[in-house]
């Protein structure tokens, strides 16, 4: 058996907007992500912060500027249940903390 190690690539910060989650992360923090950009598949758009070692801290919200591709067919869910009626209810009360994302490293061939 070959053992994949699992290691933390980044935690999620979810919100309503970017400058939401941005601000929440700034007063939070004291100090704000920049860059980021967006996914056009999934509608959404993101900011990031450099933590550690490669670990990073996205702040992720709808992307109001997306519109559905030309190809997709049906919707298709936004990252993190973004499109969730228990998400956009919890995204209500402000940003938070709602993911980690692992990363496994595989050994090369």
């Amino acid at each position: 058996m070959t053992a994949h190690p699992l290691r933390l690539d980044h935690l999620v910060i979810s919100a309503r907007t970017l400058d939401e989650g941005t601000q929440y992360v700034a007063d939070t923090l004291g100090v704000a992500p920049s860059g980021g950009g967006a996914h056009p598949l999934m509608r959404t758009h993101n900011r990031l912060l450099n933590l550690w070692g490669g670990v990073y801290l996205e702040v992720i919200a709808v992307d109001p500027q997306a519109t559905e591709p030309a190809d997709a067919g049906a919707p298709r869910a936004r990252l993190f249940a973004l499109d969730d009626p228990a998400t956009q209810a919890r995204l209500e009360k402000g940003p938070y903390l709602s993911h980690w994302v692992a990363r496994v490293d595989r050994p090369k061939r």
